[in-house]
């Protein structure tokens, strides 16, 4: 179970930074990590279909009448919405500021990812999160731009390692032709 405050003391460790006891308004450095903080963990989180990060919900009709003629529905976002992915019914659709414009009549529903509290990351996100946060703020603490490029080096690897692991954590669909013959034909095989 991790915290912001755990993952920002992570990234300052990476940078031989000392940890920090408090996320205090006063230290400039907390201050400066705390929003690179915000930003990374929304785009880290949309940077990839997360299974942790994904939930489903039935969207809720607004009141706002559609402002383009071509949409018949406007549904709102859901506040902890990040980024789409996918939908059923499979309907085109704009988002429009908090706003969700569409032909689809309700109900309708929707899988995004979500800002997810720190206490649900894994362990393999919580790292990848850690090595960004020292990527993106290594010139900020070390003004050193071959240290950045290292932690940025990093932050790649881990990204992708965590992509994997959340991506293998399902195992794939086998492929079959006929499924009806299959069984029947070749049960045994």
């Amino acid at each position: 179970m991790s915290s912001k405050l755990e993952i920002i003391n992570q990234a300052l460790t990476y940078l031989g930074n000392p940890t920090v006891p408090a996320l205090t308004v006063g230290d400039p450095v907390v201050n400066a990590m705390s929003l690179i903080y915000d930003a990374e963990k929304s785009n880290l989180l949309s940077w990839n279909p997360w299974r942790f990060a994904t939930k489903w919900a039935e969207l809720t009709v607004s009141a706002v009448p559609s402002p383009y003629p071509k949409f018949q529905y406007v549904y709102e976002l859901p506040l902890d919405y990040i980024q789409a992915v996918d939908t059923y019914y499979w309907e085109n659709y704009n988002i429009v500021g908090p706003l969700i414009l569409a032909n689809i009549n309700p109900p309708w529903l929707w899988g995004y990812i979500y800002n997810v509290p720190e206490s649900a990351f894994p362990d393999y996100f919580t790292l990848a999160l850690s090595h960004t946060i020292a990527s993106k703020s290594a010139t900020l603490l070390t003004e050193n731009p071959e240290i950045a490029k290292y932690w940025q080096q990093q932050a790649s690897i881990q990204t992708l390692r965590a992509q994997n692991r959340d991506g293998t954590a399902v195992p794939a669909q086998s492929i079959r032709d006929n499924p009806m013959l299959a069984n029947h034909f070749f049960r045994n095989f």
